[in-house]
Protein backbone atom coordinates (compact mmCIF):
# COMPACT_ATOMS: atom_id res chain seq x y z
CA UNK A 1 0.00 0.00 0.00
CA UNK A 2 1.58 3.22 -1.15
CA UNK A 3 1.84 6.23 1.76
CA UNK A 4 0.25 9.42 0.26
CA UNK A 5 2.85 11.44 2.33
CA UNK A 6 6.16 9.73 1.92
CA UNK A 7 8.29 11.89 1.00
CA UNK A 8 6.71 15.13 2.29
CA UNK A 9 7.15 16.90 5.05
CA UNK A 10 4.21 18.28 7.68
CA UNK A 11 4.34 20.47 11.07
CA UNK A 12 1.28 20.21 13.29
CA UNK A 13 1.09 22.83 15.80
CA UNK A 14 -0.27 22.10 19.43
CA UNK A 15 0.22 18.00 18.33
CA UNK A 16 1.27 16.53 21.09
CA UNK A 17 -1.97 15.86 22.55
CA UNK A 18 -5.25 15.32 21.52
CA UNK A 19 -6.46 15.67 17.96
CA UNK A 20 -3.21 17.68 17.21
CA UNK A 21 -1.65 13.94 18.10
CA UNK A 22 -3.93 11.72 16.17
CA UNK A 23 -3.22 14.06 12.83
CA UNK A 24 0.88 13.78 13.79
CA UNK A 25 0.41 10.05 14.44
CA UNK A 26 -1.81 9.66 11.09
CA UNK A 27 0.85 11.45 9.28
CA UNK A 28 3.47 9.24 10.20
CA UNK A 29 1.85 6.71 9.11
CA UNK A 30 1.14 8.09 5.86
CA UNK A 31 4.70 8.32 5.24
CA UNK A 32 5.45 12.11 6.22
CA UNK A 33 8.41 13.40 8.25
CA UNK A 34 6.51 14.69 11.33
CA UNK A 35 7.31 17.66 13.14
CA UNK A 36 5.21 19.06 15.96
CA UNK A 37 5.56 22.16 17.95
CA UNK A 38 3.92 22.28 21.57
CA UNK A 39 3.91 24.79 24.31
CA UNK A 40 4.36 21.76 27.25
CA UNK A 41 7.82 19.54 26.83
CA UNK A 42 6.32 16.92 29.17
CA UNK A 43 3.37 16.41 26.45
CA UNK A 44 6.13 16.62 23.49
CA UNK A 45 8.22 13.89 25.94
CA UNK A 46 5.39 11.63 26.21
CA UNK A 47 4.43 12.05 22.43
CA UNK A 48 8.08 11.30 21.38
CA UNK A 49 7.97 8.47 23.66
CA UNK A 50 4.93 6.90 21.96
CA UNK A 51 6.39 8.23 18.34
CA UNK A 52 10.21 8.24 18.38
CA UNK A 53 10.55 9.40 14.66
CA UNK A 54 8.12 12.28 15.07
CA UNK A 55 10.33 15.52 15.34
CA UNK A 56 9.49 17.92 18.64
CA UNK A 57 9.96 21.23 19.02
CA UNK A 58 9.08 23.61 21.81
CA UNK A 59 7.90 26.28 21.65
CA UNK A 60 5.03 28.71 22.96
CA UNK A 61 3.21 29.84 19.89
CA UNK A 62 2.46 33.27 21.24
CA UNK A 63 6.18 34.24 20.97
CA UNK A 64 5.98 35.05 17.30
CA UNK A 65 9.99 35.60 16.39
CA UNK A 66 11.02 31.87 18.42
CA UNK A 67 8.06 30.11 16.80
CA UNK A 68 9.19 31.71 13.24
CA UNK A 69 13.12 31.02 14.50
CA UNK A 70 11.83 27.39 14.84
CA UNK A 71 9.49 26.69 12.04
CA UNK A 72 12.30 28.41 9.78
CA UNK A 73 14.80 26.20 11.10
CA UNK A 74 13.03 22.82 9.65
CA UNK A 75 13.28 23.99 5.94
CA UNK A 76 10.33 23.64 3.16
CA UNK A 77 6.49 22.19 4.81
CA UNK A 78 4.71 20.71 2.32
CA UNK A 79 1.93 20.00 4.89
CA UNK A 80 0.94 22.73 7.56
CA UNK A 81 -2.06 21.79 10.42
CA UNK A 82 -2.69 25.11 12.55
CA UNK A 83 -4.03 23.02 15.48
CA UNK A 84 -2.68 25.32 18.34
CA UNK A 85 -5.86 26.82 20.16
CA UNK A 86 -7.47 27.62 23.15
CA UNK A 87 -10.56 28.29 24.23
CA UNK A 88 -12.18 29.43 27.50
CA UNK A 89 -15.59 28.81 29.04
CA UNK A 90 -17.12 32.72 29.64
CA UNK A 91 -19.42 34.01 27.40
CA UNK A 92 -18.61 36.88 24.91
CA UNK A 93 -20.16 39.57 26.88
CA UNK A 94 -18.35 37.64 30.23
CA UNK A 95 -14.56 37.64 28.07
CA UNK A 96 -12.11 39.05 30.11
CA UNK A 97 -8.68 41.20 28.12
CA UNK A 98 -6.54 39.08 29.45
CA UNK A 99 -8.43 35.74 27.64
CA UNK A 100 -9.54 37.94 24.62
CA UNK A 101 -5.41 37.94 24.05
CA UNK A 102 -4.51 34.82 24.34
CA UNK A 103 -7.11 33.98 21.89
CA UNK A 104 -5.93 35.81 19.47
CA UNK A 105 -2.45 35.54 20.03
CA UNK A 106 -2.96 31.37 19.69
CA UNK A 107 -5.82 31.25 17.50
CA UNK A 108 -5.28 33.90 15.01
CA UNK A 109 -1.54 35.23 15.65
CA UNK A 110 0.30 32.04 15.60
CA UNK A 111 -1.45 30.54 12.78
CA UNK A 112 -1.09 33.59 10.37
CA UNK A 113 2.78 33.93 11.52
CA UNK A 114 2.93 30.21 10.65
CA UNK A 115 1.08 29.85 7.49
CA UNK A 116 3.08 32.68 6.43
CA UNK A 117 6.27 31.36 7.41
CA UNK A 118 5.22 27.89 5.51
CA UNK A 119 3.74 29.50 2.32
CA UNK A 120 6.76 32.09 1.94
CA UNK A 121 8.86 28.87 1.43
CA UNK A 122 7.01 26.47 -0.74
CA UNK A 123 6.20 29.94 -3.01
CA UNK A 124 10.52 30.22 -2.79
CA UNK A 125 11.17 26.79 -3.85
CA UNK A 126 8.08 26.78 -6.69
CA UNK A 127 6.86 23.78 -4.78
CA UNK A 128 2.84 22.69 -3.88
CA UNK A 129 1.58 22.28 -0.23
CA UNK A 130 -1.33 22.65 1.75
CA UNK A 131 -2.50 24.15 5.21
CA UNK A 132 -5.65 22.82 7.04
CA UNK A 133 -7.09 25.15 9.81
CA UNK A 134 -8.61 23.04 12.34
CA UNK A 135 -11.19 24.52 14.50
CA UNK A 136 -13.63 23.65 16.84
CA UNK A 137 -17.70 24.08 18.29
CA UNK A 138 -16.59 25.50 21.15
CA UNK A 139 -16.49 28.76 19.51
CA UNK A 140 -19.80 28.94 18.68
CA UNK A 141 -21.38 27.74 22.04
CA UNK A 142 -18.90 30.35 23.73
CA UNK A 143 -19.47 32.99 21.29
CA UNK A 144 -22.96 34.55 22.29
CA UNK A 145 -25.28 33.26 24.88
CA UNK A 146 -28.66 32.18 23.97
CA UNK A 147 -31.48 33.95 25.39
CA UNK A 148 -34.95 32.42 26.03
Amino acid sequence: MAKRFEGKSALVTGGSRGIGKAIAERLLKEGATVYVIGKSQENLDNLKTDNPSIITIQVDVRDWDKTKASVEKIGIIDLLVNNAGIIFSEYFVEEKKENFEDHIDINFKSAFNITQIVTRGLVEAGRPGAVVNVSSVDGIKCAVPVFD
